[in-house]
């Protein structure tokens, strides 16, 4: 058993291919093949040459990336500082709630340094 291969609703068709064969040879003279090296020789060599070059569109950037860096750190900073402002506000007001809250507790949670004489009396007495 055999397989035709058939091209077309009527079979081979010997002129298409034939013509079809010519269209998509590859040219025979050398003149053709030298250019297209030479083409490809230069597309390299101004590849090489750019090639030092590749960090240059990012250059561009460099600047306003500094710019922006520095603002989300100033953000982040000015946040920090919020954050531990509320959380000494909140040990302050939690402090003074408490009916006997001593004296060096309050002064430690108002960031003062405790008097240890004065921890030491509140540790002690009854």
């Amino acid at each position: 058993m055999t397989t035709e291969r058939r091209i077309g609703p009527e079979g081979r068709d010997d002129d298409l291919t034939r013509e079809l064969r010519r269209l998509y040879a590859a040219p025979s003279d050398d003149a053709y093949w030298r250019a297209l090296e030479a083409r490809i020789l230069t597309a390299v060599a101004a590849q090489r040459a750019g090639a030092d070059a590749w960090w240059q569109p990012m250059a561009r950037w460099a600047r306003p990336g500094a710019v922006a860096a520095a603002i989300v750190v100033a953000l982040a900073g000015a946040a920090i500082w919020r954050v531990r402002e509320v959380r000494e506000e909140y040990a302050i007001k939690a402090a003074m709630l408490l009916s006997n809250a001593p004296a060096a507790q309050l002064a430690a949670a108002a960031g003062a340094r405790p008097d240890n004489d004065a921890v030491i009396r509140d540790v002690l007495t009854p």
